[in-house]
């Protein structure tokens, strides 16, 4: 018997498959709005300590 073809292996590959799917989806969406926010901009990034600063 092959572990491959154990019910426990197809779960494991779905869950494995899955979490790794989630992970790159958040990484994908995060770096996305991190690398979108420009520095030179004064409204390129509104969470920016740059733009509310009080001096």
């Amino acid at each position: 018997m092959k572990l491959r073809d154990t019910e426990f292996a197809k779960e494991m590959m779905g869950v494995v498959l899955s979490t790794l799917f989630v992970v790159a989806s958040i990484a994908a969406i995060t770096l996305t709005a991190i690398l979108g926010c420009d520095q030179g901009v004064g409204g390129g990034c509104a969470t920016s300590a740059l733009v509310w600063h009080l001096t």
